[in-house]
Protein backbone atom coordinates (compact mmCIF):
# COMPACT_ATOMS: atom_id res chain seq x y z
CA UNK A 1 0.00 0.00 0.00
CA UNK A 2 3.13 2.71 1.07
CA UNK A 3 4.77 1.29 -2.23
CA UNK A 4 1.24 2.22 -4.62
CA UNK A 5 1.23 5.56 -2.47
CA UNK A 6 4.46 6.69 -3.15
CA UNK A 7 4.14 5.82 -6.81
CA UNK A 8 1.25 7.59 -7.11
CA UNK A 9 3.10 10.50 -5.50
CA UNK A 10 5.98 10.35 -7.89
CA UNK A 11 3.42 10.01 -10.70
CA UNK A 12 1.72 13.74 -9.35
CA UNK A 13 4.87 14.91 -8.79
CA UNK A 14 6.14 14.24 -12.33
CA UNK A 15 2.63 15.23 -14.28
CA UNK A 16 2.66 18.55 -12.13
CA UNK A 17 6.25 19.02 -14.10
CA UNK A 18 5.21 17.61 -17.48
CA UNK A 19 2.28 20.30 -17.24
CA UNK A 20 4.71 23.50 -15.69
CA UNK A 21 6.99 22.55 -18.71
CA UNK A 22 4.22 22.49 -21.25
CA UNK A 23 2.41 25.72 -20.14
CA UNK A 24 6.17 27.50 -20.18
CA UNK A 25 7.19 26.13 -23.96
CA UNK A 26 3.38 26.89 -24.91
CA UNK A 27 3.93 30.55 -23.98
CA UNK A 28 6.86 30.70 -26.38
CA UNK A 29 4.59 29.30 -29.02
CA UNK A 30 1.91 32.19 -28.35
CA UNK A 31 4.77 34.68 -28.64
CA UNK A 32 6.59 33.48 -31.30
CA UNK A 33 3.10 32.30 -33.60
CA UNK A 34 0.86 34.86 -33.59
CA UNK A 35 -1.59 33.74 -36.46
CA UNK A 36 -2.28 30.36 -33.83
CA UNK A 37 -3.18 32.80 -30.78
CA UNK A 38 -6.59 32.41 -30.62
CA UNK A 39 -6.20 28.18 -30.28
CA UNK A 40 -3.11 28.23 -28.17
CA UNK A 41 -4.59 30.66 -25.69
CA UNK A 42 -7.93 28.12 -25.48
CA UNK A 43 -5.36 25.34 -24.79
CA UNK A 44 -3.54 27.18 -21.95
CA UNK A 45 -6.84 27.96 -19.68
CA UNK A 46 -6.66 24.33 -19.66
CA UNK A 47 -2.74 23.68 -18.62
CA UNK A 48 -2.74 26.92 -16.50
CA UNK A 49 -6.02 26.70 -13.94
CA UNK A 50 -5.61 30.65 -13.04
CA UNK A 51 -8.35 32.62 -13.46
CA UNK A 52 -6.56 35.81 -14.40
CA UNK A 53 -5.28 34.55 -17.25
CA UNK A 54 -8.79 33.55 -18.94
CA UNK A 55 -10.23 36.61 -18.24
CA UNK A 56 -7.10 38.79 -19.51
CA UNK A 57 -7.23 36.89 -22.64
CA UNK A 58 -11.01 37.54 -23.25
CA UNK A 59 -10.48 41.30 -23.34
CA UNK A 60 -7.89 41.14 -26.44
CA UNK A 61 -8.95 38.10 -27.90
CA UNK A 62 -12.08 37.96 -28.30
CA UNK A 63 -12.75 34.74 -29.46
CA UNK A 64 -11.60 32.67 -26.58
CA UNK A 65 -13.73 30.13 -25.00
CA UNK A 66 -15.64 31.16 -21.67
CA UNK A 67 -16.75 33.77 -19.12
CA UNK A 68 -14.10 35.80 -17.88
CA UNK A 69 -14.71 34.77 -13.68
CA UNK A 70 -15.70 38.33 -12.41
CA UNK A 71 -15.74 36.54 -8.40
CA UNK A 72 -12.37 35.03 -8.06
CA UNK A 73 -11.10 37.86 -9.97
CA UNK A 74 -12.79 40.28 -7.26
CA UNK A 75 -11.83 38.67 -4.44
CA UNK A 76 -8.22 38.79 -5.51
CA UNK A 77 -8.42 42.07 -6.05
CA UNK A 78 -9.23 42.93 -2.57
CA UNK A 79 -6.24 41.04 -1.74
CA UNK A 80 -4.30 43.23 -3.49
CA UNK A 81 -3.53 41.78 -6.61
CA UNK A 82 -2.12 44.29 -9.01
CA UNK A 83 -3.63 42.34 -12.37
CA UNK A 84 -6.87 41.65 -10.74
CA UNK A 85 -7.05 45.75 -10.27
CA UNK A 86 -6.75 46.43 -13.89
CA UNK A 87 -9.06 43.21 -15.03
CA UNK A 88 -11.59 44.16 -12.85
CA UNK A 89 -11.16 48.16 -14.23
CA UNK A 90 -11.57 46.40 -17.54
CA UNK A 91 -15.06 44.91 -17.00
CA UNK A 92 -16.24 48.05 -15.39
CA UNK A 93 -14.94 49.42 -18.75
CA UNK A 94 -16.80 47.18 -20.89
CA UNK A 95 -19.75 47.34 -18.98
CA UNK A 96 -19.94 51.07 -19.70
CA UNK A 97 -18.77 52.16 -16.35
CA UNK A 98 -16.01 53.95 -17.01
CA UNK A 99 -16.30 55.98 -13.91
CA UNK A 100 -16.23 52.97 -11.15
CA UNK A 101 -12.82 51.67 -13.69
CA UNK A 102 -11.19 54.65 -13.48
CA UNK A 103 -9.59 53.95 -9.65
CA UNK A 104 -8.96 50.32 -10.56
CA UNK A 105 -7.13 51.41 -13.47
CA UNK A 106 -5.08 53.69 -11.69
CA UNK A 107 -4.18 51.45 -8.52
CA UNK A 108 -2.98 48.81 -11.22
CA UNK A 109 -1.02 51.43 -12.93
CA UNK A 110 0.57 52.63 -9.36
CA UNK A 111 1.82 48.77 -9.02
CA UNK A 112 3.13 48.59 -12.16
CA UNK A 113 7.11 48.17 -12.80
CA UNK A 114 8.36 50.79 -14.89
CA UNK A 115 10.22 48.90 -17.04
CA UNK A 116 6.89 47.09 -17.97
CA UNK A 117 4.49 47.82 -21.33
CA UNK A 118 2.10 51.10 -20.66
CA UNK A 119 -1.22 48.89 -21.21
CA UNK A 120 -3.21 50.96 -18.70
CA UNK A 121 -2.67 54.25 -19.76
CA UNK A 122 -4.51 53.27 -23.00
CA UNK A 123 -7.51 51.72 -20.70
CA UNK A 124 -7.02 54.84 -19.12
CA UNK A 125 -7.44 57.17 -22.09
CA UNK A 126 -10.31 54.69 -23.38
CA UNK A 127 -12.13 55.54 -20.00
CA UNK A 128 -11.92 59.07 -20.37
CA UNK A 129 -12.85 59.59 -23.55
CA UNK A 130 -16.20 57.89 -22.65
CA UNK A 131 -16.19 60.21 -20.00
CA UNK A 132 -15.70 63.06 -22.51
CA UNK A 133 -13.03 64.25 -21.41
CA UNK A 134 -10.28 64.03 -24.80
CA UNK A 135 -7.73 66.61 -23.34
CA UNK A 136 -7.02 63.99 -20.58
CA UNK A 137 -7.16 60.98 -22.80
CA UNK A 138 -5.25 62.41 -25.35
CA UNK A 139 -2.29 63.31 -22.20
CA UNK A 140 -2.14 59.16 -21.69
CA UNK A 141 -2.84 58.35 -25.08
CA UNK A 142 0.51 60.67 -25.79
CA UNK A 143 2.56 59.39 -23.07
CA UNK A 144 2.33 55.69 -23.61
CA UNK A 145 2.84 55.85 -27.72
CA UNK A 146 6.34 58.01 -26.28
CA UNK A 147 7.07 54.91 -23.99
CA UNK A 148 6.97 52.77 -26.55
CA UNK A 149 8.90 53.85 -28.95
CA UNK A 150 11.44 55.09 -26.48
CA UNK A 151 11.40 51.23 -25.73
CA UNK A 152 11.83 50.23 -29.85
CA UNK A 153 15.21 52.66 -30.01
CA UNK A 154 17.88 51.09 -27.96
CA UNK A 155 17.39 47.88 -30.52
CA UNK A 156 17.54 50.08 -33.87
CA UNK A 157 20.78 51.63 -32.16
CA UNK A 158 22.79 48.12 -30.63
CA UNK A 159 21.68 46.48 -34.43
CA UNK A 160 22.93 49.77 -36.23
CA UNK A 161 26.40 49.70 -33.84
CA UNK A 162 26.98 45.43 -34.39
CA UNK A 163 26.83 46.60 -38.43
CA UNK A 164 30.19 48.07 -37.69
CA UNK A 165 31.21 45.02 -36.74
CA UNK A 166 29.53 42.19 -38.44
CA UNK A 167 28.35 43.85 -41.41
CA UNK A 168 25.48 45.42 -42.55
CA UNK A 169 23.60 41.96 -43.97
CA UNK A 170 23.23 40.77 -40.58
CA UNK A 171 22.35 44.12 -38.96
CA UNK A 172 19.81 43.96 -41.30
CA UNK A 173 18.97 40.97 -40.75
CA UNK A 174 18.77 41.33 -36.81
CA UNK A 175 16.43 44.53 -37.78
CA UNK A 176 13.80 41.97 -39.46
CA UNK A 177 13.89 39.11 -36.74
CA UNK A 178 12.29 39.06 -33.43
CA UNK A 179 15.74 38.81 -31.80
CA UNK A 180 15.80 40.75 -28.63
CA UNK A 181 12.54 42.20 -29.47
CA UNK A 182 10.63 42.71 -26.10
CA UNK A 183 7.10 42.22 -28.03
CA UNK A 184 8.31 38.32 -28.28
CA UNK A 185 9.65 37.86 -24.69
CA UNK A 186 8.21 34.85 -23.81
CA UNK A 187 7.64 36.07 -20.06
CA UNK A 188 6.12 39.21 -21.24
CA UNK A 189 4.81 38.60 -24.80
CA UNK A 190 1.40 39.48 -23.91
CA UNK A 191 1.45 43.08 -22.23
CA UNK A 192 3.14 43.69 -25.37
CA UNK A 193 -0.09 42.52 -27.25
CA UNK A 194 -2.54 44.10 -25.26
CA UNK A 195 -0.57 47.98 -26.19
CA UNK A 196 -1.24 47.47 -29.97
CA UNK A 197 -4.76 45.93 -29.05
CA UNK A 198 -5.79 48.59 -26.57
CA UNK A 199 -3.94 51.09 -28.60
CA UNK A 200 -6.11 50.52 -31.77
CA UNK A 201 -9.21 50.72 -30.28
CA UNK A 202 -8.31 53.27 -28.45
CA UNK A 203 -7.53 54.96 -31.83
CA UNK A 204 -10.54 53.93 -32.85
CA UNK A 205 -12.49 55.88 -30.39
CA UNK A 206 -10.29 58.93 -30.51
CA UNK A 207 -11.61 59.50 -33.95
CA UNK A 208 -15.02 59.11 -33.44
Amino acid sequence: MQRLCAEGTEFSASAEKNIFAAAHHLERLLAYLPNERESLLSMRQKLKLDQRLNMRAQFHTLNVDGRPPRDVVAALSICGDQLSYRLLGQWLLAAGKPGPALPLLHFSLLGRRCNQPPVEEFLIARALIDLKKSDEAKRYYQAAVEWLEKGQRPLWACDLLAAGFVGPWQALSNLAGPVGDPRYNEFDWESWYECEVFRARCENKMRR
